[in-house]
């Protein structure tokens, strides 16, 4: 057995070194130095006061101009679908309410609802599951159009994530928004004179596939290390980065029928500040993205839940930074690996470009290394040959731009590195943090929970993180009343069903539709709870999973004699859903509810 150690190392050793003198990469995962721009430094995003709080200027000019331009028409898309699938219904007396077609039909964005969307981590059953529900959602899918919830993808503000879904998220931006179908699983040639099809994710490979390592790991392993050949830290998010970019991004280098015969180039060059220029952003389609991860503790390094008071930093094409009131400050994207002190450049004539690789800021946010330390385990073992060449740090190092600002109570102000992980770190996995900015005048959130706290479903573990770091943050973030203990949701049925949460609260309080991963309820076997550290999939279980979610998410809440006579799901979900979607509106127009939504509100509401 050593003996077959030892020449597979010299054989990799051998192919690294041709790889590393090879010329036929002409692109380079290391980042550039250019000269910073006149001004440039670190934007203080103002205090806690929804007043004085900003956002940056961008992102405030991309959300006026998509709720000006497009939501109009797509508010009245989705109306159209809810009023077509109502008409089906041979339930007779549903009254809609007036209301809700003014609020949707509205042609003055001020009226229109101000609705978001969060998708939980949880690595490929979080992404599966995620996207499953967009793809309910996306008004480009007749059955979802039949369905009455088609449309509601495109009326979207913002759309967060993190760990699992920030692969999602990234590669959908990256695929100028596809078909969720076709994004996971690909559109195969249909002729073979033709060139290779874009084949999807290639779940079947895995994230850390064993096979082919001479030539997968040996290029991956010299991509990041001209990375470190430049003088930038590197760690195993950068080849973990590489890995996903093979995957979620592989719509951007040359596509392939060969998982491993491709040319490796796949979101090499592609930053996430780029995603800009792509003509859906430009356009203003895509809905608003922002990914969150979190720093490692220096206090408690390795230890996991993170800390209640880590730093929450989110990141968008156009910022990175927090809005926590310790730090609330942000760097732009693109500038990210400048070194920076006291909120401006070290060097004026040094700025970093290119730093933000898509596929880098994906591992950031999605680094479960420090805490699987089988994981981390498996990587070293996978590519042991390679030892000289890679790094054993187990972080996301990012050079500190905050470094000298924040209070006293920002725990990385004197730190030159940031050391990222995973951004569900700290139970919240699914993504709420963003949304709960003021400035953001979120309203009602869709909240995306695919995690795996019980028997890989969800449990409202991430709803509890998030209601007690908001408690601990009160004068900063607000969010609706929630059990706070996971018996509860089990108890009274929540996670099987979609649950509203903060539906009495003030006006200045997000309205929660929490859509829970959840087992079947009609006695079949579950197949959309696998394991977290599952990273290898066949297409048939994916397919699977894809169609299971699908009915958990128009399952509604059947009420018990529906169940009994063996019918499985609320007809009026789709309406209800629209109930709460419009609600927020109705309420600053000072109208009562009304018609099939108030009932709706009485049915799958929560009472604290």
């Amino acid at each position: 057995m050593i003996w077959f150690v030892n020449s597979f190392k010299l054989l990799a050793s051998v192919i690294l070194l041709l790889v590393l003198v090879s010329d036929s990469l002409a692109a380079s995962y290391a980042p550039n130095i250019v000269e910073c721009p006149n001004g440039f430094k670190v934007r203080f995003a103002g205090n806690i006061l929804a007043s004085l709080q900003t956002l940056g200027p961008e992102e405030k000019k991309y959300i006026a101009s998509r709720r000006e331009k497009l939501l109009p028409k797509a508010f009245q898309s989705y109306l159209n679908n809810v009023n077509s699938y109502s008409r089906t219904l041979s339930s007779s007396g549903i009254a809609i309410p007036s209301y809700l077609n003014d609020v949707l039909s509205s042609k003055n964005e001020e009226y229109l609802p101000r609705v978001s969307l969060a998708v939980a981590g949880g690595a490929y059953r979080g992404a599966i599951f995620g996207a499953s529900i967009m793809n309910l959602l996306d008004g480009r899918n007749t059955s979802s159009v039949e369905s009455g919830t088609g449309g509601l993808l495109q009326t979207f503000d913002y759309i967060t994530g993190l760990s699992g879904s920030s692969w999602l998220l990234s590669s959908w931006l990256a695929s100028e928004l596809l078909p969720l179908y076709v994004l996971i699983l690909g559109k195969p040639k249909s002729d073979k004179n033709k060139p290779a099809g874009y084949l999807g994710w290639f779940p079947e490979y895995g994230l850390l596939n064993v096979l082919h390592l001479t030539k997968y790991w040996g290029r991956i392993i010299q991509q990041v290390y001209k990375k470190r050949a430049a003088g930038y830290s590197t760690s195993v998010v950068d080849s973990w980065g590489r890995i996903l970019s093979h995957h979620f991004l592989a719509m951007l280098g040359n596509p392939s029928d060969d998982f491993f015969n491709q040319d490796f180039s796949q979101g090499l060059n592609q930053t996430f500040s780029d995603f800009v220029n792509l003509p859906s952003f430009k356009n203003y389609s895509q809905p608003f993205p922002i990914l969150t991860t979190l720093a490692m503790s220096k206090k408690l390094p390795g230890y996991f839940p993170a800390p209640i008071n880590s730093t929450q930093y989110e990141f968008s094409p156009y910022e990175f930074g927090s809005y926590d009131t310790m730090l609330s400050s942000f760097i732009p994207t693109r500038f990210l690996g400048t070194n920076m002190d006291a909120g401006q450049p070290a060097n004026p004539r040094l700025c970093v470009t290119g730093f933000d690789n898509a596929g880098f800021m994906m591992g950031a946010s999605s680094n479960l290394f420090p805490a699987y330390k089988q994981l981390l385990k498996f990587y070293y073992n996978v590519t042991l040959p390679y030892q000289h060449y890679i790094s054993k740090s187990a972080t996301a190092i990012v050079p500190n731009p905050f470094k000298g600002l924040g209070s006293s109570q920002y725990l990385e102000r004197k730190d030159s590195q940031l050391e990222l992980v995973d951004g569900g770190f700290g139970d919240e996995v699914t993504p709420y943090a963003p949304l709960l900015v003021k400035a953001r005048k979120v309203e009602t959130i869709i909240a995306v929970d695919g995690t795996g706290d019980y028997e890989n479903y969800a449990n409202g573990s991430s709803l509890i993180a998030t209601a007690q770091r908001v408690a601990a943050y009160s004068s900063s973030y607000k969010f609706p009343k929630v059990p706070l203990q996971t018996s509860t949701y089990a108890t009274q049925g929540l996670t099987h069903r979609p649950t509203f949460f903060g539906c009495d609260e003030p006006e200045d309080v997000a309205l929660v539709v929490w859509i829970a991963n959840s087992s079947p309820i009609d006695g079949s076997i579950g197949v959309t709870n696998t394991s977290t550290l599952q990273t290898t999939y066949d297409r048939q279980k994916v397919q699977e999973m894809l169609d299971a979610s699908i009915k958990i998410g128009l399952r509604g809440f059947p009420a018990p004699e529906m169940v009994a006579r063996k019918r499985f799901k609320d007809d009026l979900w789709p309406i209800c859903l629209a109930c709460a979607v419009t609600d927020k509106s109705r309420n600053r127009r000072k109208i009562e509810r009304a018609g099939v939504c108030k009932a709706c509100f009485q049915r799958y509401c929560w009472k604290p």
